[in-house]
């Protein structure tokens, strides 16, 4: 699998990851890793994980979500 946005530059570059967003293939030059608290139902309510997970976005969504 080849970087989406590198190959819009005309470059061949091999993706290490995809946009948990657009789903848009990426290589580690265009990545973007935030942290994410991941929520989950328990009982009457909502849970908070103690510990931030790792969340992987190209620049565009980066840009469009925010930090998020």
């Amino acid at each position: 699998m080849r970087c989406f946005d590198c190959i819009e530059r005309g470059h061949d570059t091999v993706a290490v990851a995809v946009c948990m967003e657009c789903g848009a293939a990426l290589c580690s030059s265009h990545t973007t890793t935030v942290a994410h608290l991941p929520h989950r139902l328990a009982g009457m309510g909502r849970a908070t994980s103690p510990a931030p997970t790792r969340r992987l976005l190209c620049r565009t969504c980066h840009r469009t979500h925010g930090a998020a």
